[in-house]
């Protein structure tokens, strides 16, 4: 499967999307930041609206991925509920390319895409 093709779904069937969103400290302003970002984009991408679902690992360190939410999520795409994850940053979800590599891997296995989603460019415009 190339990782750069979202993954074949029943076209009259929404993509699954697994939000991720991860803090080292507990801040539900950054929380809420990510998931706007995550949402906005998704919102001018997707043709059909998605089944979002979401993990939050709010004041876990990327550095391990012994973190609640990752773990529910690992599971949840091993056990193939989940088409597409999409973070705000990579970073989020580890922190060295081992790490990242580890992951990738498995998500590349289970037919899983991720997504790094940022924020839209700001406009100037000047009213007269």
């Amino acid at each position: 499967m190339d990782p750069f093709i979202i993954p074949p779904t029943d076209p009259r069937e929404p993509l699954r999307i697994a939000m991720y969103c991860q803090t080292l400290w507990a801040d539900t302003d950054f929380i809420g930041y990510q998931k706007t970002v995550i949402t906005d984009t998704l919102r001018r991408c997707a043709d059909v609206p998605p089944v979002l679902s979401t993990y939050i690992d709010n004041g876990y360190c990327a550095n391990t991925q012994i973190r609640p939410d990752l773990q529910r999520l690992l599971l949840d795409v091993a056990a193939r509920r989940i088409d597409v994850i999409a973070v705000c940053d990579w970073g989020r979800l580890a922190t060295t390319d081992a790490d990242m590599g580890q992951l990738l891997r498995f998500f590349y296995q289970h037919d899983t895409l991720v997504i790094e989603c940022k924020t839209t460019p700001a406009r100037l415009v000047l009213l007269a």
